[in-house]
């Protein structure tokens, strides 16, 4: 097993350092870091500057300079803030992360009951209304849903549920009078956490069902209810298990999106995280944050795709790791 991830990494580091190289020439040609000194400045301080960072310098030998410096641990000044890009992105990281962990957690646990529940029990009653739901939960954006909850969750029935005033904002992990995981905690996670994992939990849903339907008309499963197996073990120890590999390549890739793609979320609640962090260096023409944005969102998706595999391997016998 060692020896596979090892491979594998080596793999995706060409796949890392292509990508990067693409995204790093896209930023440069969009955004001009020195563009803060034009207008009104000295234009002396704008060919400074370049000269200084060695913006007219070709791209391939800026993405070098740039590269070596990442991997020395420097990632450079924010041109907005004049703050580190590490500590910003950091920073955000680190709230984005208790919002996605909780996020996805919830969204496996729901997708798979409710899929598992309404491939077993195929049209029915059951079956039907979470089929529906999904489609519903699929079709809303989650800007809508979001303004929803905070009007009838928050507004409407605030004060009885507790998620009144300021626990439309999640503020982050923190300790008050009752300790780390309080309710103040729980409160301010409440709303953020429910409107990013409506959509997620209707898309995986729909997987698990299909991925379920399929496997119990598989061949080996038809043999071992010829067999007299009982049904609770043919769907629970044959089925199960194999229907989670479809769904594993999705919750992969979509957890890996989700560390750069919460833009809305993190908007509607004022979550200062990588989606709001990434949406603020667009609009003022932050380079060098855009391009540490990027390279840990390409990190993610080669990560999250690396564990992709490896589960398949625990999941599913028939996959061969030599």
């Amino acid at each position: 097993m060692l020896k596979y991830i090892i491979r594998r990494l080596l793999y995706s580091m060409p796949a890392l350092f292509i990508s990067t190289f693409v995204l790093f020439w896209a930023v440069r040609s969009t955004f001009d870091p020195a563009a803060k000194f034009i207008g009104s400045r000295d234009p002396t301080t704008y060919a400074r500057f370049k000269e200084k960072w060695g913006l007219d310098d070709p791209i391939p030998v800026q993405y070098w300079r740039w590269l070596k410096n990442i991997v020395q641990g420097d990632w450079g000044e924010s041109t907005a803030s004049g703050e580190s890009v590490w500590s910003m992105i950091s920073r955000a990281f680190g709230t984005t992360l208790q919002l996605i962990f909780w996020g996805v957690l919830f969204s496996a646990i729901i997708a798979v009951l409710i899929g598992v529940y309404s491939a077993i029990r195929q049209y029915s009653v059951g079956d039907y209304v979470f089929s529906g739901l999904s489609y519903l939960g699929i079709a809303v954006p989650p800007f809508v849903f979001g303004l929803l909850a905070i009007q009838i969750l928050g507004v409407l029935l605030g004060d009885k549920l507790g998620l009144d005033g300021p626990a439309f904002f999640f503020v982050g992990l923190h300790s008050d009078e009752s300790g780390v995981f309080s309710w103040d905690y729980v409160r301010h996670l409440v709303l953020p956490v429910l409107t990013l994992t409506v959509q997620i939990v209707a898309s995986w849903t729909r997987f698990q069902r299909a991925s379920m339907l399929d496997v119990m008309s598989s061949d080996y499963v038809r043999t071992a209810r010829a067999k007299g197996v009982p049904r609770r073990r043919v769907v629970f120890r044959h089925a199960f298990r194999n229907s989670l590999t479809p769904l594993v390549t999705v919750m992969a890739v979509d957890s890996a999106l989700l560390f750069g793609g919460l833009i809305i979320t993190e908007s509607l609640f004022s979550i200062p995280g990588m989606g709001r962090l990434f949406f603020n260096a667009i609009q003022t023409g932050d380079a060098y944050v855009v391009m540490g944005w990027l390279l840990v969102s390409g990190m993610f998706v080669i990560a999250f795709n690396l564990i992709a595999d490896v589960l398949y391997a625990v999941l599913d016998p028939r996959v061969r790791l030599a």
